[in-house]
């Protein structure tokens, strides 16, 4: 619901009928909720404020399911942060972490939420983002250049502010135009997931620090 200065609360309602002494009904009654903090606890994640795998995936489903009854566009953007693992060896974790924060708010930027209970950027585990974009081909091409070009030049201070701390992303992209639309909205959401990230190999192995289109090749 929306309360009247415009902030989005999740709320459990729970009603019943209420009859007269003719069993006829009379109204209801019923009590309201808030819980909106315990939504955002199990749905986001706890270092970078994203979404979270099952926010993900419910919001695929979602998306998936209503871009076929709508006959509208979604496309599936996988980011992955080249070597990271390596680099948390190298630097640490602690400042890896830091670095996954300032990406996830430089995600946020370029792709913000619909609202506060709607994230479009998701953090699928590690170093993985993935994206859901209800735009055409050629805009989700477009983003996900933006996003490549941007982790490119994000940094953050390591060793006492000595060094600093950077990487590069590679992006699979697929579309649900590239998903044969047969099945349930559950399996059609897993092969979506499935193309975006063989496409994030076929990036990683064109040299990584790239954008990769899902294509019939790419099994």
């Amino acid at each position: 619901i929306v309360r009247p200065d415009g902030m989005r609360l999740a709320v459990s309602l729970h009603g019943q009928c209420v009859v007269d002494d003719r069993k006829r009904l009379a109204g209801y009654l019923g009590t309201v909720h808030d819980v909106t903090s315990y939504v955002r606890k199990i749905y986001t994640d706890p270092l970078t404020g994203l979404g979270n795998r099952r926010a993900f995936e419910s919001a695929l489903r979602g998306e998936v399911n209503r871009a076929l009854v709508e006959h509208k566009s979604l496309g599936l953007l996988w980011v992955d942060l080249d070597q990271f693992k390596v680099r948390n060896k190298q630097f640490g974790y602690d400042v890896c972490d830091e670095y996954l924060k300032a990406l996830a708010g430089a995600l946020t930027q370029i792709v913000p939420p619909l609202n506060p209970f709607y994230p479009r950027v998701f953090r699928g585990g590690g170093d993985e983002e993935p994206i859901l974009l209800n735009d055409p081909e050629t805009v989700c091409m477009e983003t996900a250049q933006k996003i490549v070009e941007d982790v490119r030049g994000l940094s953050v201070p390591c060793n006492g502010g000595s060094k600093t701390f950077t990487t590069t992303a590679s992006i699979g992209i697929a579309m649900l135009s590239d998903v044969e639309p047969r099945g349930t909205p559950e399996a059609i959401a897993r092969e979506l997931a499935r193309k975006a990230g063989r496409a994030v190999f076929a990036a990683k192995d064109r040299g990584r620090d790239r954008t990769a289109r899902w294509e019939p090749g790419l099994i």
